[in-house]
């Protein structure tokens, strides 16, 4: 047992290792102090074999039945653990044996996990070759040391015309043009000899009727100790080749032709060219003239709406003041009238604010709207700002609450900065519906404001947000809710935030409401 070169194993009737020789503790990498006394199927079975294991001793041990040791005696190939865990394949025969009159057995183990990898390798091996020779693009045959054929792949077959079998039986001079079949065999006997390579371009006549050109390459196949053991032939189609071999002059010549044919063309595209630059010249020079005139007529529509808003806004003025006074007078007037002068201040307010409206939106296009720039409190400008338009949200029962953080101060034209306010909050009123509630707030960050005005009124349509600050743009919803208003009010207020060097956003969900935010530069 101490001598033996195969893995003897001893166990008694309760499965546990009574022997374990040193072939085993280099097999298992267990010594055999480790070993003697454990559960031998426990330490030494696969998880799956141990069931099997266990019933067979367990037989033998109970009734000295030997059937299922028999079994177990029979010599096959199977697998055991090591002490790291690892599985690897075996052989083993199993013995009963019998001492001082108990039961014992004896199992002997051979590692055969080397010979299965070589095996599995040289299997992988060949069916690589197989597969290899499949897929390849080019015909193969093999032939023994004598030059017989032994193996062909499917596209030589292909090329060739014939079966594997017909293929096999006629081999390399059965597919070649009889013309040069005496050359190639000669060419190809003496490779055989001397062990070199074979190239050669054959014409090969797979069908009557048909050739085809192909390269023939054929290469020796040694053992290890350099021995010729076989040829591998290989056959590529190089019809295609050949057939561009022969067109190349005519094709040279239709290049000389189509060079010649081309410096003619490039001669009449260049004359063609340079009159399309001319007329190019002439139509850009005519549209610049356009553009001269579009600028000026732009330019006097700027001066005629400036130039009528002052007109318009000095009698409005008047009849704002007058009603008021109207309103005023002592006696007081009587309902209907004092009906009819609500009405007249409320539309002689409404044109009054369009053309201030349209006044400031001549003024930004000319670049002539002066800013009284001052330090003010961000917090008392909306709380301001919201005082103004108090008495118009109790009116329609809209309830806004607000909110704001102590932060540096802003620097802004207090009075342009009040109207975007206004225009914000008037807006917010005029799309909730009463009981509503709008929420103004502001809010610094470092060294920006960020002032929301938010509402819960009828929102704005997704594909209208990126067009509402453009000037006269109402959005869908407002239109069909025949809510009054020009359009000017916003493209108002991001005029006068752009030169505040501020920005405006937009968020909303048609049904519950909008969030315009307002972003403004802290004073430095």
């Amino acid at each position: 047992m101490a001598g033996t070169p195969d893995a003897i194993v001893v166990v008694d009737d309760a499965g546990r290792i009574a022997e374990f020789n040193p072939a085993a503790e280099h097999v298992f990498g267990l010594n055999r102090a480790e070993a003697l006394g454990q559960d031998m199927i426990g330490l030494l079975v696969p998880a799956r074999r141990r069931r099997a294991y266990r019933a067979a001793l367990a037989r033998f041990s109970g009734t000295g039945d030997q059937e299922a040791l028999r079994r177990l005696h029979r010599r096959s190939a199977t697998s055991a653990l090591r002490a790291d865990g690892t599985e690897f394949s075996v052989e083993s025969t199993v013995l009963p044996l019998a001492a001082g009159g108990a039961r014992f057995c004896c199992e002997v183990i051979r590692d055969t996990s080397d010979l299965t990898q070589a095996t599995s390798a040289l299997a992988e091996s060949e069916q690589r070759f197989r597969l290899l020779s499949t897929l390849a693009p080019v015909g193969i045959l093999q032939t023994d040391a004598d030059g017989k054929a032994v193996f062909v792949n499917d596209r030589w077959c292909a090329l060739t015309g014939l079966t594997a079998d017909e293929a096999l039986r006629q081999g390399w001079a059965g597919v070649l043009d009889p013309e040069c079949a005496d050359f190639v065999e000669a060419v190809w006997m003496d490779a055989q000899h001397a062990g070199e390579e074979f190239q050669a371009e054959i014409e090969l006549r797979s069908r009557p009727g048909s050739v085809k050109w192909i390269e023939g390459t054929a290469v020796p196949l040694q053992d290890a100790s350099g021995r010729i053991v076989g040829y591998l032939g290989i056959m590529a189609d190089i019809s295609a080749r050949k057939a561009a071999d022969a067109e190349r002059e005519t094709m040279l010549a239709a290049e000389r032709d189509a060079r010649r044919i081309a410096a003619e063309n490039a001669e009449r595209l260049l004359t063609a060219e340079l009159k399309a630059r001319k007329a190019t010249e002439a139509a850009r020079r005519k549209l610049d003239e356009q553009n001269k005139r579009l600028r000026e007529l732009d330019e006097l529509k700027t001066q005629f709406m400036t130039t009528l808003s002052h007109e318009l806004r000095s009698p409005l003025t008047s009849i704002v003041s007058f009603t008021e006074l109207l309103k005023d007078a002592k006696p007081p007037p009587g309902p209907q009238a004092a009906e009819f002068l609500d009405i007249i201040e409320r539309n002689s307010d409404r044109l009054l604010r369009l053309v201030s409206d349209l006044l400031l939106l001549g003024h930004l296009e000319t670049g002539s709207l002066p800013l009284d720039l001052a330090k003010v409190s961000a917090a008392d400008l909306t709380e301001e700002a919201i005082r103004a338009r108090s008495a118009p949200a109790y009116r329609r029962g809209i309830t806004i609450e607000f909110a704001a953080d102590d932060g540096p101060p802003l620097r802004i034209d207090r009075l342009r900065m009040l109207q975007v306010l206004d225009n914000l909050i008037s807006n917010a009123i005029k799309f909730t519906e009463p009981g509503g509630t709008i929420t103004v707030t502001a809010r610094c960050d470092g060294d920006e404001w960020r002032i929301d005005v938010a509402d819960s009124g009828i929102g704005i349509p997704a594909e209208d947000q990126d067009k509402i600050f453009d000037r006269f743009f109402r959005a869908a919803n407002a239109r069909i809710e025949a809510v009054p208003g020009t359009g000017l009010g916003l493209s108002v207020v991001q005029a006068i935030v752009d030169v505040h060097g501020g920005r405006l956003a937009v968020q909303s969900i048609p049904g519950k409401g909008s969030t315009f935010s307002l972003y403004l530069r802290a004073a430095r």
